[in-house]
C-alpha cells in the first residue's frame, strides 16, 4: 500500500451503529472507491471502510459532509494540519 497523508478528519457522535449504512453509502458514492477489500470491516456485511478518494479534496468532504447529513448525523469536519 502507498503512503497515505490524511488531509481531514470527518466524524459525527452517536449512539446508533451506523457504520454498515455509512460504508454503503460510500460504496455508492461518486467520489469515493473502496481501497482494500475486508479493512476494518471483518464485523460487518460492507465490502471495506476504507476509501479512496478520485476527485479534488473540497469535493470530497462535501461528499462525506452530505452522507453524514443523510444518515441524520451532525458531521465535524477537521484539516489535519501535515506541516509537522
Amino acid at each position: 500500500m502507498p503512503d497515505v497523508t490524511p488531509l481531514y478528519i470527518v466524524f459525527a457522535e452517536t449512539s446508533k451503529d451506523i457504520e454498515h449504512f455509512l460504508a454503503q453509502q460510500m460504496n455508492s458514492a461518486y467520489c469515493w472507491n473502496g481501497y482494500i477489500k475486508g479493512f476494518g470491516s471483518s464485523d460487518k456485511d460492507s465490502y471495506t471502510h476504507l476509501y479512496l478518494c478520485k476527485c479534488n479534496e473540497e469535493r470530497c468532504i462535501r461528499e462525506v459532509v452530505d452522507i453524514f447529513k443523510s444518515l441524520s448525523l451532525a458531521p465535524i469536519t477537521s484539516k489535519i494540519d501535515n506541516s509537522k
